[in-house]
Protein backbone atom coordinates (compact mmCIF):
# COMPACT_ATOMS: atom_id res chain seq x y z
CA UNK A 1 0.00 0.00 0.00
CA UNK A 2 2.87 2.36 0.75
CA UNK A 3 4.19 1.61 -2.73
CA UNK A 4 0.79 2.65 -4.12
CA UNK A 5 1.10 6.05 -2.42
CA UNK A 6 4.65 6.48 -3.68
CA UNK A 7 3.50 5.56 -7.17
CA UNK A 8 0.82 8.26 -7.02
CA UNK A 9 3.42 10.80 -5.92
CA UNK A 10 5.70 9.78 -8.79
CA UNK A 11 2.82 10.02 -11.26
CA UNK A 12 2.00 13.51 -9.99
CA UNK A 13 5.61 14.60 -10.50
CA UNK A 14 5.61 13.23 -14.04
CA UNK A 15 2.41 15.11 -14.84
CA UNK A 16 3.85 18.32 -13.46
CA UNK A 17 7.05 17.94 -15.45
CA UNK A 18 4.93 17.47 -18.56
CA UNK A 19 3.42 20.88 -17.94
CA UNK A 20 6.69 22.61 -18.80
CA UNK A 21 6.33 21.37 -22.38
CA UNK A 22 3.00 23.11 -22.89
CA UNK A 23 3.76 26.64 -21.82
CA UNK A 24 1.17 28.65 -23.72
CA UNK A 25 -0.02 32.08 -22.75
CA UNK A 26 -1.72 30.89 -19.56
CA UNK A 27 1.38 29.53 -17.82
CA UNK A 28 2.03 31.35 -14.57
CA UNK A 29 -1.61 32.20 -13.90
CA UNK A 30 -3.01 31.13 -10.54
CA UNK A 31 -6.33 30.71 -8.85
CA UNK A 32 -8.13 30.43 -5.52
CA UNK A 33 -11.25 28.38 -4.99
CA UNK A 34 -13.61 26.78 -2.53
CA UNK A 35 -15.76 23.67 -2.71
CA UNK A 36 -18.28 21.46 -0.91
CA UNK A 37 -17.98 17.68 -0.98
CA UNK A 38 -19.87 14.51 -0.10
CA UNK A 39 -17.97 11.49 1.23
CA UNK A 40 -18.77 7.78 1.31
CA UNK A 41 -16.66 5.06 2.92
CA UNK A 42 -15.84 1.89 1.02
CA UNK A 43 -14.44 -1.55 1.81
CA UNK A 44 -13.36 -2.08 5.45
CA UNK A 45 -13.92 1.50 6.61
CA UNK A 46 -17.59 1.17 5.61
CA UNK A 47 -18.10 -1.21 8.56
CA UNK A 48 -17.30 1.69 10.90
CA UNK A 49 -18.57 4.83 9.17
CA UNK A 50 -20.64 4.80 6.00
CA UNK A 51 -21.28 8.36 4.87
CA UNK A 52 -19.71 11.69 5.69
CA UNK A 53 -21.37 15.06 6.09
CA UNK A 54 -20.52 17.54 3.34
CA UNK A 55 -17.74 19.92 4.29
CA UNK A 56 -16.00 22.89 2.73
CA UNK A 57 -12.45 23.11 1.49
CA UNK A 58 -10.10 25.59 -0.14
CA UNK A 59 -7.71 25.10 -3.04
CA UNK A 60 -4.84 27.07 -4.58
CA UNK A 61 -4.10 26.39 -8.25
CA UNK A 62 -0.97 27.22 -10.22
CA UNK A 63 -1.33 26.92 -14.00
CA UNK A 64 1.74 25.42 -15.63
CA UNK A 65 0.26 25.36 -19.13
CA UNK A 66 -2.94 24.77 -21.10
CA UNK A 67 -2.96 21.12 -20.07
CA UNK A 68 -1.34 20.96 -16.64
CA UNK A 69 -1.86 22.59 -13.25
CA UNK A 70 -0.72 21.89 -9.71
CA UNK A 71 -3.04 22.29 -6.72
CA UNK A 72 -2.53 22.71 -2.99
CA UNK A 73 -5.69 21.77 -1.15
CA UNK A 74 -7.01 21.74 2.40
CA UNK A 75 -10.37 20.34 3.39
CA UNK A 76 -12.25 18.71 6.25
CA UNK A 77 -14.66 15.79 6.30
CA UNK A 78 -16.92 14.61 9.13
CA UNK A 79 -18.22 11.05 9.38
CA UNK A 80 -21.06 10.78 11.89
CA UNK A 81 -23.41 8.05 13.15
CA UNK A 82 -20.68 5.43 13.41
CA UNK A 83 -21.53 1.74 13.64
CA UNK A 84 -20.83 1.73 17.39
CA UNK A 85 -24.01 3.74 17.94
CA UNK A 86 -26.24 0.88 16.73
CA UNK A 87 -24.09 -2.22 17.17
CA UNK A 88 -24.84 -4.38 20.24
CA UNK A 89 -22.35 -6.34 22.30
CA UNK A 90 -23.03 -9.79 23.75
CA UNK A 91 -22.68 -9.81 27.53
CA UNK A 92 -21.20 -13.20 28.51
CA UNK A 93 -22.88 -13.19 31.93
CA UNK A 94 -26.40 -13.68 30.54
CA UNK A 95 -25.67 -14.22 26.83
CA UNK A 96 -27.91 -11.34 25.77
CA UNK A 97 -27.18 -8.54 23.30
CA UNK A 98 -27.15 -4.94 24.54
CA UNK A 99 -26.99 -1.66 22.66
CA UNK A 100 -25.66 1.57 24.14
CA UNK A 101 -28.57 4.02 23.70
CA UNK A 102 -26.44 7.10 24.36
CA UNK A 103 -23.46 6.10 22.23
CA UNK A 104 -21.92 8.72 19.95
CA UNK A 105 -19.23 7.86 17.40
CA UNK A 106 -17.80 10.23 14.81
CA UNK A 107 -14.62 10.79 12.85
CA UNK A 108 -13.11 13.99 11.48
CA UNK A 109 -10.54 14.03 8.68
CA UNK A 110 -8.47 17.10 7.84
CA UNK A 111 -6.27 16.77 4.77
CA UNK A 112 -3.48 18.75 3.14
CA UNK A 113 -2.88 17.52 -0.41
CA UNK A 114 -0.81 18.39 -3.44
CA UNK A 115 -2.48 17.35 -6.70
CA UNK A 116 -1.40 17.29 -10.33
CA UNK A 117 -4.16 18.03 -12.85
CA UNK A 118 -3.84 17.12 -16.53
CA UNK A 119 -6.52 18.26 -18.96
CA UNK A 120 -7.66 16.57 -22.11
CA UNK A 121 -6.56 18.52 -25.19
CA UNK A 122 -5.47 22.15 -25.25
CA UNK A 123 -8.83 23.85 -24.85
CA UNK A 124 -10.97 25.09 -22.03
CA UNK A 125 -8.54 26.95 -19.76
CA UNK A 126 -9.09 30.64 -18.96
CA UNK A 127 -11.48 31.00 -21.91
CA UNK A 128 -15.07 32.16 -21.38
CA UNK A 129 -17.80 29.59 -22.11
CA UNK A 130 -15.32 26.76 -22.55
CA UNK A 131 -14.73 23.61 -20.55
CA UNK A 132 -12.20 20.81 -20.16
CA UNK A 133 -12.25 17.33 -18.68
CA UNK A 134 -9.26 16.26 -16.61
CA UNK A 135 -7.57 13.57 -14.54
CA UNK A 136 -6.03 14.34 -11.16
CA UNK A 137 -3.46 12.46 -9.08
CA UNK A 138 -2.31 13.62 -5.66
CA UNK A 139 -0.79 12.75 -2.32
CA UNK A 140 -0.43 14.31 1.09
CA UNK A 141 -1.31 14.03 4.75
CA UNK A 142 -4.65 13.06 6.25
CA UNK A 143 -5.09 13.92 9.93
CA UNK A 144 -7.99 11.92 11.36
CA UNK A 145 -9.59 11.98 14.80
CA UNK A 146 -12.26 9.68 16.23
CA UNK A 147 -14.45 10.65 19.20
CA UNK A 148 -16.45 7.97 21.03
CA UNK A 149 -18.64 8.34 24.12
CA UNK A 150 -21.63 6.76 25.85
CA UNK A 151 -20.67 3.09 25.43
CA UNK A 152 -21.90 0.75 28.16
CA UNK A 153 -18.95 -0.98 29.87
CA UNK A 154 -19.06 -4.60 28.60
CA UNK A 155 -16.63 -5.99 31.19
CA UNK A 156 -19.11 -6.03 34.09
CA UNK A 157 -19.15 -9.27 36.12
CA UNK A 158 -22.34 -9.06 38.16
CA UNK A 159 -25.95 -9.27 36.96
CA UNK A 160 -28.00 -7.35 36.17
CA UNK A 161 -26.06 -5.23 33.68
CA UNK A 162 -25.68 -1.64 34.88
CA UNK A 163 -26.56 0.40 31.79
CA UNK A 164 -25.44 3.59 33.53
CA UNK A 165 -21.87 2.33 33.84
CA UNK A 166 -20.20 3.60 30.67
CA UNK A 167 -16.69 3.67 29.29
CA UNK A 168 -14.84 6.95 29.73
CA UNK A 169 -15.14 8.99 26.51
CA UNK A 170 -12.01 8.69 24.39
CA UNK A 171 -10.45 10.24 21.31
CA UNK A 172 -7.81 8.92 18.94
CA UNK A 173 -5.88 11.28 16.69
CA UNK A 174 -3.40 10.20 14.03
CA UNK A 175 -1.80 11.53 10.87
CA UNK A 176 -1.39 9.24 7.88
CA UNK A 177 0.17 9.49 4.46
CA UNK A 178 -2.37 9.08 1.69
CA UNK A 179 -3.03 9.36 -2.02
CA UNK A 180 -5.94 10.13 -4.31
CA UNK A 181 -6.96 9.79 -7.96
CA UNK A 182 -9.95 11.36 -9.65
CA UNK A 183 -11.66 12.74 -12.72
CA UNK A 184 -13.54 15.98 -13.24
CA UNK A 185 -14.70 18.75 -15.50
CA UNK A 186 -14.00 22.49 -15.23
CA UNK A 187 -16.24 25.00 -17.04
CA UNK A 188 -15.41 28.70 -17.38
CA UNK A 189 -18.38 31.04 -17.03
CA UNK A 190 -15.99 33.99 -17.46
CA UNK A 191 -12.35 34.17 -18.50
CA UNK A 192 -11.29 34.10 -14.86
CA UNK A 193 -14.16 32.30 -13.07
CA UNK A 194 -14.84 28.59 -13.37
CA UNK A 195 -17.14 25.94 -11.93
CA UNK A 196 -15.49 22.65 -11.05
CA UNK A 197 -17.03 19.19 -10.47
CA UNK A 198 -14.88 16.24 -9.41
CA UNK A 199 -15.15 12.61 -8.26
CA UNK A 200 -12.23 11.11 -6.37
CA UNK A 201 -10.94 7.97 -4.65
CA UNK A 202 -8.87 8.39 -1.46
CA UNK A 203 -6.55 5.90 0.25
CA UNK A 204 -5.07 6.48 3.73
CA UNK A 205 -2.30 4.42 5.31
CA UNK A 206 -4.09 4.35 8.67
CA UNK A 207 -6.45 2.30 10.81
CA UNK A 208 -8.89 2.66 13.72
CA UNK A 209 -8.76 1.39 17.30
CA UNK A 210 -10.21 -2.14 17.54
CA UNK A 211 -13.45 -2.59 19.51
CA UNK A 212 -13.64 -6.38 19.83
CA UNK A 213 -16.64 -6.49 22.17
CA UNK A 214 -18.74 -4.91 19.40
CA UNK A 215 -17.28 -7.08 16.63
CA UNK A 216 -15.24 -4.21 15.19
CA UNK A 217 -11.72 -5.58 15.22
CA UNK A 218 -9.91 -2.60 13.73
CA UNK A 219 -9.15 -4.30 10.42
CA UNK A 220 -9.49 -1.01 8.56
CA UNK A 221 -6.01 -0.73 7.03
CA UNK A 222 -5.87 0.91 4.57
CA UNK A 223 -8.75 3.35 5.09
CA UNK A 224 -10.55 4.12 1.83
CA UNK A 225 -13.36 6.43 0.80
CA UNK A 226 -14.69 8.21 -2.27
CA UNK A 227 -16.04 11.72 -2.57
CA UNK A 228 -17.83 13.96 -5.02
CA UNK A 229 -17.51 17.71 -4.91
CA UNK A 230 -18.51 20.91 -6.60
CA UNK A 231 -16.81 24.27 -6.34
CA UNK A 232 -15.99 27.65 -7.79
CA UNK A 233 -12.57 29.03 -8.68
CA UNK A 234 -11.27 32.55 -9.33
CA UNK A 235 -8.19 32.90 -11.53
CA UNK A 236 -5.65 35.70 -11.76
CA UNK A 237 -3.74 35.90 -15.01
CA UNK A 238 -0.01 36.46 -14.99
Amino acid sequence: MRNCVLACMAAALLLLSAGTVYGGGVAGSWGLGTFLDYNRSIFKLKNWYETGRGQAGVVFTYVMGPRTSVEMEFHRSIFENGALEDTPFTWPIDGRDYKSPNAVSEMRISSFLVNAVVRRGNRGILVKESYSTYVTVGAGFYDYKTDVSGLIFPGQREAPLDKELVIEPFSDSRTALGANVGVGVEAFVFDNISLDVRARYNLLLGELRPMEAWGLEGQTFPMQFVNARGGIRFYFKK
